[in-house]
């Protein structure tokens, strides 16, 4: 099927896929915690300082100042010399570790 498929036919779908059986192993990596053994730890929170605040700020205004519509806005329009590499880590966390990150201090 290509396109828009109905609710009904995305449960058709679905169950009409080949499946094997349920898992019966453990899952054993970043992205199988529980609430409870976050609260012993705050690595998944970032706290954005007033310099990253402000690397932001000036960013928005470069890309304003381009005069580009937002959608049409590329990487080089808005730059982040600092917080880019914070940024491929969190997204990196994101796809392969714990699956998020709070990101706290945004005006």
């Amino acid at each position: 099927m290509s396109g828009f498929m109905s609710y009904r036919d995305q449960t058709r779908h679905y169950f009409d896929r080949p499946h094997t059986a349920p898992a019966t192993e453990v899952v054993e990596n970043e992205a199988a915690w529980y609430g409870r053994d976050l609260r012993k730890t705050t690595g998944w929170i970032e706290e954005f300082s007033v310099g990253d605040v402000q690397e932001i700020e000036a960013a928005i205004k470069t890309a304003q100042a381009c005069g580009k519509e937002t959608r049409d806005l590329q990487a080089s329009d808005f730059p982040l010399p600092r917080l880019s590499g914070k940024i491929d880590g969190w997204r990196e966390e994101i796809r392969s570790g714990r699956g998020f990150e709070v990101l706290r201090g945004l005006p």
